[in-house]
C-alpha cells in the first residue's frame, strides 16, 4: 500500500471510529437509574451507518419505483418516530395517533425538501433537533436549562441523538435508492437572485419540516377531542 493510500485509509477510518464511540454514549443513559431508553435509537443508527459504510460496493440494482421508495421512507421514518415515543413511555392511544400523523407529515416534508435541495445527514439531525416533538414532553427541561448543569447537558445530548436518529435511520438505510430521486434546483440556475436561491428558499423548505407536522398534529388532536 502506497503512503497516499494509507493516508486515505486512515482519514476514512478516523471519523468512523469517533462515530462508533459516540454510539456507546446512549448505553450510559440506559444503564443509569432511572434508565432513559430513547437514545438507544441513536446506537442503532450508528450500527446501521457503520454497516453501510464498511460493506463492499454492490452491483447496480434496478431502480426502485419512486412511489414505492417514498412509501418505504415514510414507513421507516414513522416507525422510528413511534419507537422513540414508545421508549419515552408516551403510549396513550391519543398520543399514538397524533405522533403517527406528526411523523408521517414530517417524512413527507423531508421528501419534499430533498427533492428541492441536496440533504446531508448533519442537516437532517439539525432540523430534527429543532423540531423534536419529544422536547416539550420532557416536562421541566426548559426550566432546568436556565440552571445549566451536567444533568441538563446530558438530557439535551440524549434528545439530539434520539431526534436525529429518527431521520438518520431511514436516510441511511435508503441512501442508495434515494439517489435515484431527482434533486431539482429551484429556481433554476440563472433565474431569480442568488440570495433567493441559496438562502430564502432552502430556509422556507426547512421551515416546512419544522412547522407543518406540528400544525397537522394539532389539527388532528382537535378533531379527536371534538
Amino acid at each position: 500500500m502506497s503512503p497516499e493510500e494509507e493516508s486515505n485509509t486512515k482519514s476514512k477510518w478516523k471519523p468512523l471510529q469517533y462515530l462508533a464511540a459516540s454510539g456507546l454514549v446512549p448505553l450510559l443513559s440506559a444503564l443509569h437509574e432511572p434508565s432513559y431508553l430513547p437514545p438507544l435509537l441513536y446506537t442503532l443508527f450508528v450500527a446501521v451507518y457503520l454497516f453501510h459504510s464498511l460493506k463492499p460496493p454492490e452491483k447496480a440494482e434496478k431502480p426502485v419505483p419512486p412511489l414505492w421508495l417514498c412509501l418505504h421512507f415514510c414507513f421507516l421514518f414513522t416507525a422510528c418516530g413511534i419507537t422513540a415515543c414508545y421508549l419515552s413511555r408516551i403510549i396513550s392511544q391519543t398520543a399514538l395517533v397524533v405522533m403517527v400523523v406528526y411523523f408521517l407529515t414530517q417524512a413527507l416534508c423531508f421528501l419534499f425538501l430533498r427533492s428541492c435541495f441536496p440533504l446531508r445527514l448533519w442537516q437532517a439531525f439539525l432540523l430534527m433537533t429543532i423540531s423534536d416533538p419529544l422536547m416539550p414532553l420532557e416536562g421541566d427541561f426548559l426550566a432546568q436549562a436556565k440552571a445549566f448543569d451536567l444533568d441538563t447537558l446530558g438530557r439535551l445530548v440524549n434528545l439530539i441523538m434520539t431526534a436525529g436518529a429518527v431521520a438518520g435511520l431511514p436516510l441511511t438505510v435508503l441512501a442508495e435508492p434515494l439517489k435515484s430521486l431527482p434533486v431539482k434546483s429551484f429556481p433554476p440556475a440563472g433565474k431569480g437572485s442568488s440570495f433567493l436561491r441559496r438562502i430564502m428558499l432552502p430556509a422556507l423548505a426547512a421551515l416546512s419540516v419544522i412547522v407543518a407536522p406540528k400544525v397537522v398534529a394539532l389539527c388532528t388532536l382537535g378533531e379527536l377531542y371534538r
